[in-house]
């Protein structure tokens, strides 16, 4: 080897001849679109290298320098060797292992050897070569070095475990696994060195070389020489996953803290593990800013790992991000401050043995890293600011429990204890500490500063420290912004996960890939560390601005509005204007809502698609007003800037509810200047694996409660005051804003893998939307309480459907069924409309640059659509309606994202035709009708807000109904009482103004049970339907509820039973299962099937038990083999195959093969999946473009997009993936196997562009 050292000034006076030259790029990353990295998988096996005997197949000194003695070869000599000396094969490698016994043993000199690979010898000094070394002797073994070309060290053993590991005179193994553009070397069997290449330009493979060092006095010997060929890596290693955040190499654990104190040692990495209020103090700086102050000769150095929803039992990570020892050991943590316990005294004392159990389990994969640990104990709950939320106090003693059992555990390690809950209890009863949460649970502002202090304090630091302390936060903060772009991206499916083989994450006009932009912050992150190291110590400098700089943003050619206005194409009776554009700063309109004055909110996301925390916030919410009332907007301001990926806002009381990136926080204007003064977090946790599928698209339910949904990306585990709420991929959300409960439905993606947008009719029923595909859905069958958060999908893979799963609602109950891919929804009531179109839903077209509606009719106990005359469509794609909503005036507005390219699969995140300057708001009116006028809702008092539910203008009533929500409940229980009883002969009369009055009582969270009594009696089903739903929700408050419930599932109309089936899953009691099987004495349908399915399942827990001993009593022998049935048939996993399609071909050819009409083609009964095996590998693994013949027709796509590869599969999954679809959608064909595929793969090796059905034909 070469290395820069005070003893290798002998290995340079044999300096390399050798220039740089040109290299090619041999080889290039095979991106993954399956299921698992760093898989080996075995060519043909392990091959000896050297037979015992001769030296043939090596080339090299044979005559002086290598020979074979006993069966080994040996290399030099103990008389001396002049110069270096290298002994090669014939054969090249590239992706291998490697495995040897070496023995060095040398008297003078530099005493060294190693073991060359992806190496060639240099033309003109044939005893040098260059390429890659594992190093062997004088001090660096199991390292690697750039043999004559870098000439440097490339990764460095540790050398304490190398001196611990390695048998100096003896015989060592050693192993080298080379795949991709990693290189991990093992030292009898201990890991010792992982390195990622960045270059491009060096080659992956070349020879094998055995070397003796010159300059010394010294003999090598090698034995046992095998290696074994390896495919290419089906998607990144986990060295290129790690290397995102650091290089740190492995190394022997870091032992506790001598006799329990706290002693940090310089430039010591501390790392704080921990849940939502560890990420909270992340965000701030706090508490790390007062440890670099308190300790400012040491340059400690802070690294964040907290998540939230994080417990003991389990912390959730994205696919292939790593272990905890791998995450440890890549950033060299020395020091750890964990902090569990708090989420996890939910549990009760019951738990207790169990999270000391995983308390210590945690502890011990820590331990493989350092001993050096800091146990900070949970805090106290405080009592939520809400109304109706739980009061945690009265957990206290649970926590104080659990502090206990935490305490013990850091007695028993001897780990270091900051007894945190007495601290704060201490300090309340003294008056000295101040209320530090808003929901019970997280730090606001103020408590963040006040825990930050006392943890600081416990652990010693200094507060005499003189800084400046603006500063020191400041740069604390920019650099974790750093930080969590680096160890938690956004966009991960596309960097590291399932989605790796997709455009997206490719960089482009001259920006870099997504993974290379994550490793670019490395030394920013690095920079950052040096300059809060210069501040603690008394620099007065301003946070460097370099590091924060704003990346170019490509400006695109753009019709002007009015070009665009002449575009579209309107059906009859209806007519366009623009309502506003990017010259009134409208920019990537997402949503839009309105308030009770009529002026539009627009959430504008130019960050889309990737956005980074380092990255200075660019989304912002802009305000429109008419004043005249012209259909234009003439005013408009700011209302906040500086949000990160935001995808949905909603008016409250003083403010917006905001989905802000991974936060549902709340922006609340303090002062009436129509701007945002404050901001709260509500909400934190929401996943953030692909940035168009974030919590989205959130507005008023009919009962007060916020619906939004969320993607098929986003794993969400969230801490509320009820404890962890988990809901895997796509799902819809409900959040009840007095009691702080936040619960999920259809998670798993069982309805819809892309879910945006929830609308309610005029009878309080829920639909929501998908933008994945063209449907939506009736969401009240699945609306169940204790759902499976994940249905049947998986937390692993993006399986998110199954045809063959109950679980799966998308055969029972899709609607809108039309071509394209459609999102977002609302439903037409006005004046200003014509009758024909009243009730219906108004759906934005995105995919195909159109706006819909579909009419909703009866279908048992559900609906069904049928689809009316497109209201207007767009000859330009760059028309991108992602939401619509019917506005004050009884106009259509949409908000038209004006982009020629969607979406994350089509191209790369950095494609400089991703439009971000313009957006246009566009108004859809009748001609035929007039306009209506809003009355002005902010100035009336409650009696006159509650005349306006009977108005037939559903925005006039849903803006009523949003102000009364939120006025004093004292107030407006009064003036509703007063109310009810002028009209209470109307309750004879069912009108929708009723729902409307009994969501109001809920959402004031008070039970009405004589009003919900006369609503069950009631002779519209639609009435009698929602009084179920009321009853389910309040069913522990009243004695009612059994009776009402029986009643409900035995009702005349199906309607009315499927809605008290769902409300039992709310009664949690196992005798509700002996109710909400009544509905089987009645006719069921699908939706019938599908609710109480899910309502029985979610209930097992309550039932299961009594009902094996009997205890229970059932009306009918039917209910009673319902469950057995139930029991015994378990959830049914997918195959391999169905997997595979949900995750790479379900987004287009939807779910059920038949693709979207001009789009993609459909796969059912198709003669390319029936047909030739062989063409049908070769679309898989090169893709497919142009023209093609499906059915007889000619099929060409609207997008001219080809299909992507998915070669990066192995040859046995997509064995799986075709003989799925040869079995399914109506064909026929027998299965193709994975020997068919390699055949297939190793013919068409070297193939880039995807096929022509002329090559193919």
């Amino acid at each position: 080897m070469n290395t820069v050292s005070l003893f290798t000034h002998l290995k340079f006076m044999k300096a390399c001849r050798f220039g740089w030259g040109s290299f090619r790029n041999h080889f290039f990353l095979v991106l993954l679109s399956g299921l698992l990295v760093g898989v080996c998988t075995h060519q043909a096996g392990s091959v000896s290298l050297f037979d015992g005997y001769s030296l043939d197949g090596w080339e090299g000194d044979t005559q002086n320098v290598w020979r074979v003695e006993n069966q080994t070869i040996v290399g030099g000599s103990l008389d001396g060797n002049s110069r270096n000396e290298f002994l090669s094969t014939t054969q090249s490698y590239d992706h291998f292992r490697l495995t040897l016994e070496y023995k060095l043993i040398g008297t003078e000199g530099f005493v060294n050897g190693g073991v060359q690979f992806r190496s060639r010898r240099i033309s003109d000094s044939r005893n040098e070569m260059v390429g890659y070394q594992a190093d062997i002797g004088a001090g660096w073994s199991g390292s690697l070095y750039d043999e004559c070309r870098r000439k440097i060290m490339l990764a460095e053993a540790d050398k304490q475990r190398m001196a611990r590991i390695e048998k100096p005179g003896e015989w060592n193994r050693y192993e080298i696994l080379a795949q991709g553009n990693q290189v991990k070397l093992f030292l009898n069997d201990s890991h010792m060195i992982t390195y990622v290449e960045s270059d491009q330009a060096i080659e992956q493979n070349g020879l094998v070389a055995l070397q003796i060092h010159g300059g010394c006095k010294a003999e090598i010997s090698f034995r046992n020489i095998m290696i074994e060929s390896l495919h290419l890596p089906e998607g990144p290693t986990e060295g290129v996953i790690l290397n995102r955040f650091g290089s740190g190499q492995p190394m022997d654990s870091k032992q506790p803290f001598s006799e329990g104190r706290f002693s940090p040692v310089e430039n010591e990495i501390v790392v704080m593990i921990g849940q939502e209020n560890f990420v909270r103090e992340q965000k701030s700086g706090v508490f790390e800013s007062r440890m670099i102050a308190g300790f400012p000769e040491l340059n400690l150095r802070f690294r964040s790992m907290a998540w939230e929803g994080d417990t003991v039992y389990e912390q959730w990570r994205e696919l292939n991000f790593g272990s905890w020892a791998d995450q440890l050991e890549t950033v060299k943590a020395g020091m750890l401050i964990l902090q569990f316990g708090q989420m996890e005294a939910f549990d009760g004392v019951g738990r207790l043995t169990e999270f000391k159990t995983a308390y210590h389990r945690l502890l011990d994969q820590f331990a493989q890293q350092t001993r050096r640990v800091i146990l900070v104990s949970p805090m106290p709950f405080e009592k939520p600011l809400a109304s109706h939320a739980p009061d945690l106090r009265q957990r206290n003693q649970d926590v104080a429990s659990y502090a206990g059992v935490i305490q013990g555990i850091a007695t028993e390690r001897g780990l270091i204890f900051v007894d945190l809950l007495t601290a704060i209890n201490q300090g309340k009863a003294m008056g000295r500490i101040p209320k530090l949460t808003a929901d019970g649970i997280h730090l606001t502002t103020e408590g963040l500063e006040v825990v930050g202090e006392l943890v600081a304090s416990a652990l010693g630091a200094k507060s005499d420290t003189v800084i400046d302390e603006g500063v020191l936060r400041e740069s604390v903060i920019a650099k974790n912004k750093y930080w969590f772009d680096s160890w938690r991206p956004a966009n991960w499916s596309f960097s590291y996960g399932d989605r790796v083989s997709q455009m997206f994450g490719r960089g482009a006009a001259g920006r870099p890939s997504l993974r290379e932009s994550f490793e670019q912050r490395r030394p920013m992150i690095m920079a950052l560390d040096d300059f809060i190291h210069q501040v603690s110590n008394g620099s007065t400098s301003p946070v460097p601005t370099t590091l924060n700089r704003t990346e170019k943003v490509f400006s695109t050619e753009a019709m002007t509005p009015e070009e665009q206005l002449a575009t579209f194409e309107m059906a009859e009776g209806f007519q366009v204007n623009l309502y506003a554009s990017e010259r009134d700063g409208v920019v990537n309109p997402v949503q839009i809502a309105w308030d009770e004055k009529g002026r539009l909110y627009v959430a504008c996301s130019p960050s889309y698609p990737q956005s980074l925390a380092s990255r200075p916030p660019s989304d912002y919410i802009l305000v429109l007003e008419d004043k005249d009332r012209d259909g234009k907007a003439d005013h408009h301001w700011r209302f906040a800037s500086g949000l990160n990926m935001i995808q949905g806002l909603e008016s409250g009381r003083d403010g917006l509810y905001v989905c802000d990136f991974d936060q549902l926080i709340y922006l609340r204007d303090e002062d009436g200047d129509l701007r945002a003064d404050s901001r709260e977090i509500l909400f934190s946790g929401f996943g953030i694996g692909d940035t168009h599928q974030l919590v989205n698209s959130i507005s008023h339910g009919p009962d007060g409660s916020l619906w939004f949904t969320q993607g098929l990306h986003a794993m969400s585990v969230v801490e509320t005051p009820w404890g962890l709420t988990r809901l895997d991929r796509a799902a819809v959300w409900r959040l009840q804003p007095r009691t702080l409960r936040l619960e999920g439905f259809f998670g798993g993606g069982m309805a819809g893998a892309n879910c945006w947008g929830v609308t309610f009719d005029d009878f309080g029923q829920v639909f929501h939307k998908t933008g994945d595909r063209p449907h939506g859905y009736w969401t009240v069958p699945g609306m169940v309480r204790g759902a499976s958060p994940i249905g049947s999908g998986s937390r692993e893979s993006a399986n998110q459907s199954y045809s063959n799963s109950p679980e799966q609602y998308h055969s029972v109950g899709a609607m809108f069924e039309t071509s394209p891919k459609t999102t977002s929804i609302d439903i037409v009531g006005t004046k200003a409309m014509p009758e024909h179109i009243q009730g219906a839903a108004l759906i934005g077209g995105y995919f195909g640059s159109v706006v819909e509606l579909h009419q909703f009719n009866d279908d048992g106990a559900g609906f069904r659509t049928t689809q009316l005359p497109k209201v207007m469509r767009a000859s330009n794609n760059a028309f991108r309606p992602v939401d619509v909503s019917m506005g004050p005036d009884g106009a259509m507005y949409l908000a038209d994202w004006y982009n020629p390219v969607i979406g994350h699969y089509q191209a790369s995140y950095a494609d400089p035709k991703r439009d971000k300057h313009h957006g246009r708001i566009w108004r859809v009116a009748s001609t035929k009708n007039t306009p209506v006028q809003a009355p002005d809702l902010a100035d009336m008092d409650l009696s006159e807000l509650l005349d306006q539910l009977k108005s037939p203008e559903r925005w006039t009533r849903y803006q009523a109904k949003r102000l009364l929500y939120y006025r004093p409940t004292s107030e407006v229980l009064m003036a509703a009482d007063a109310w009810v009883n002028i009209h209470l002969d109307d309750l004879s009369k069912p009108e929708p103004w009723m729902i409307e009055l009994l969501g109001l009582y809920q959402a004031h969270e008070t039970p009405r049970p004589v009003l919900l009594e006369r609503m069950l009696e009631s002779s519209d089903h639609r009435v009698r339907a929602y009084a179920a739903r009321a009853a389910g929700a309040w069913a522990e408050r009243l004695p009612q509820t059994r009776d009402w419930l029986r009643k409900a599932v035995e009702d005349s109309h199906p309607r009315v039973r499927l809605e008290g089936v769902v409300a039992c899953s709310y009664l949690p009691s196992p005798d509700s299962v002996t109710i909400a099987t009544l509905a089987l004495l009645h006719p069921m349908d699908r939706f019938l099937d599908y609710a109480l399915r899910q309502s029985v399942r979610a209930l097992q827990p309550l039932w299961e038990s009594p009902w094996n001993k009997g205890e229970l009593r059932f009306t009918s022998t039917e209910q009673q083999a319902y469950l057995k049935d139930l029991v015994g048939n378990p959830r049914v996993a997918p195959s391999q195959g169905a997997i595979l399609y949900e995750q790479a071909c379900l987004p287009c050819h939807q779910p059920e093969g038949k693709g979207l009409a001009g789009v993609y083609p459909s796969l059912a009964e198709s003669d390319w999946i029936n047909g030739d095996p062989d063409r049908l590998i070769r679309i898989v693994l090169h893709g497919l473009s142009g023209p093609i013949e499906v059915k007889g027709k000619l099929f060409q796509s609207e997008t001219d997009i080809p299909m992507p590869s998915f070669g990066g599969l192995k040859d046995e999954q997509i064995a799986f993936l075709l003989t799925f679809l040869r079995e399914s959608f109506g064909n026929d064909a027998a299965e193709i196997n994975a020997d068919s595929v390699r055949n297939v793969r190793l013919l068409t090796r070297g193939r880039i562009d995807p096929w022509t059905a002329l090559e193919l034909n």
